[in-house]
């Protein structure tokens, strides 16, 4: 395996984690700050999603639910890990690449929202769509903080257009 594909696929990896801690962060504070317990939405999503509960007020949380969500979770972190990864190895071939790879991974990342927001539809109300989106954004903050810290070059070009 080449150094440069080696490369991508770790710190895919490790942004995807990264990414998925981040999220499971948020979901864990606002459910202890609403009063649930802290594995709530996790076991929720997955009894949705897996098991086939469309009451929220049924839920037992169990951990097959939790597992099954999480581990799709991390699975889906991954793989936007090793996307957002491919897209910052290419921008950092060039400056004009910078725009094409952001757009690119926000319109991903937009869609993988909505398809989250569409798959919980049945239990959806049982989290305010706010956390969704502060998880998703500060995910997603961390896991570009982490590409911008592993590519000096990036690091040089956005110090640059700073000061432009």
């Amino acid at each position: 395996m080449r150094v440069e594909t080696r490369k991508v696929f770790e710190q895919g990896l490790v942004a995807g984690v990264l990414g998925h801690i981040v999220v499971a962060l948020v979901f864990a504070v606002s459910n202890l700050l609403a009063g649930r317990p802290l594995l709530h939405t996790p076991a929720l999503l997955g009894a949705s999603l897996f098991y086939g509960l469309t009451d929220p007020s049924q839920l037992e949380i169990q951990a097959a639910y939790v597992f099954a969500y999480n581990g799709t979770h991390l699975l889906l972190f991954m793989l936007l890990g090793l996307i957002g990864s491919w897209l910052t190895m290419i921008a950092d071939r060039g400056w004009q690449l910078w725009y094409l790879a952001t757009f690119f991974f926000l319109f991903m990342a937009f869609h993988i929202f909505g398809l989250i927001q569409l798959l919980a539809v049945p239990v959806r109300t049982s989290f305010p769509d706010a956390t969704l989106w502060v998880a998703g954004l500060l995910s997603t903050a961390a896991m570009a903080a982490y590409f911008i810290r592993t590519h000096p070059r990036l690091r040089a070009q956005l110090a640059h257009w700073q000061e432009q």
